[in-house]
């Protein structure tokens, strides 16, 4: 263990694609992209808009959505551009687009309702 490489990467780039809203996967998460450091996790739900920021110190489970919480509003800017640039430096394909906006896709698979056609609609 010991000394921390001076190139040593300060943020982790992760992207989960395995939702289809047509079928059910294993998780029936919604596709997100991500970036954890050793204090904070930024979680982007980008064909829904939505955002989740976690400071892992302070809750280690991840329990507590901070992302709108003013407190951590430069935290959440800082992530943001980290997560954008380690993106751009993987070259990861735009998959905005690639599931329909239905949050409410899993409550419309037992009661038969339509969720919203995109988050302007809500």
């Amino acid at each position: 263990l010991g000394n921390k490489p001076a190139d040593w990467r300060d943020g982790l780039y992760y992207h989960y694609y395995e939702y289809h809203g047509e079928r059910r996967t294993a998780h029936m998460v919604r596709r997100h992209r991500g970036v954890c450091t050793d204090r904070y996790k930024l979680i982007h739900f980008y064909n829904i808009g939505e955002w989740e920021l976690f400071d892992l110190h302070k809750d280690p489970k991840e329990m507590n959505n901070v992302a709108d919480d003013p407190a951590y509003a430069s935290i959440r800017a800082g992530l943001t551009t980290k997560l954008e640039g380690l993106a751009t430096q993987y070259q990861v394909p735009d998959d905005s687009g690639s599931v329909p906006y239905d949050p409410h896709g899993l409550i419309e698979a037992k009661t038969g309702q339509k969720g919203p056609a995109s988050p302007s609609s809500e």
